[in-house]
């Protein structure tokens, strides 16, 4: 009896763990990348001088702390509330950023870092200044994304997390729900991505359900722990 009873605690144990982070919302992938660089709504965007070349971007580089809105107060001590991300210039000759990430800020120097790209989809401006962004992580073996809502000017410092809305069967749309065929406490489900016009079309559906987190601006690059 004890031993089941150890057993059950166990299992809710690794269910909870399994189901832990920042959002519940299913993770958005692709199986290749859906932007490689260039073009006036990617950036890092290239600048040049007489005496210096470099890199520009309308989000700030440094640590960005993704935060469960569901967790009260906001500087919760709690580690499942929070997800932290290190964005940085990949280098002064090429193109992109670095994103580590780690589920603490002070983990977020042993982690192992991906190249990214930051990009503004326009299409889907608002009249009241809201403007729709996505962070793409990693580039080989796939690309996950981030969907941002995001208000006021350059250079941005917070942004709302779109959960993104993955339900129905609709492949001309351009995105579709995968998940494990059998039934499982871990969770398995995320969705696909086929192209630039299908995650618009995530994006625009998952606009007007509520988001679950923010990403938040803590500290620059150059000031980082």
């Amino acid at each position: 009896m004890l031993r089941t009873l150890h057993l059950i605690a166990t299992l809710a144990a690794i269910a909870v763990i399994a189901g832990a982070g920042t959002t519940t919302a299913a993770p958005v992938r692709s199986d290749l990348p859906l932007w490689l660089g260039g073009g006036d709504n990617v950036w890092p965007q290239s600048m040049s001088s007489k005496n210096e070349i470099g890199f520009t971007s309308i989000v700030k580089v440094g640590d960005w702390r993704l935060r469960n809105l569901r967790c009260e107060p906001a500087d919760s001590d709690d580690k499942d509330c929070f997800t932290w991300l290190r964005l940085d210039f990949l280098s002064v000759i090429d193109g992109g950023f670095t994103v580590a990430e780690a589920r603490t800020r002070a983990g977020l120097g042993d982690s192992i870092s991906q190249p990214a790209l930051f990009i503004a989809l326009p299409e889907l401006d608002a009249p009241d200044g809201t403007k729709v962004f996505v962070l793409q992580i990693g580039f080989r073996g796939g690309s996950r994304y981030l969907l941002l809502k995001g208000h006021g000017k350059p250079a941005y410092k917070q942004f709302e997390v779109l959960s993104a809305d993955c339900s129905g069967d609709d492949p001309p749309s351009g995105f579709r729900q995968r998940k494990a065929p059998h039934g499982s406490f871990f969770l398995t489900d995320y969705c696909v991505v086929e192209n630039q016009e299908g995650l618009k079309n995530l994006a625009v559906k998952s606009l007007s359900g509520k988001s679950e987190s923010a990403m938040e601006f803590i500290q620059p690059a150059d000031t980082a722990p």
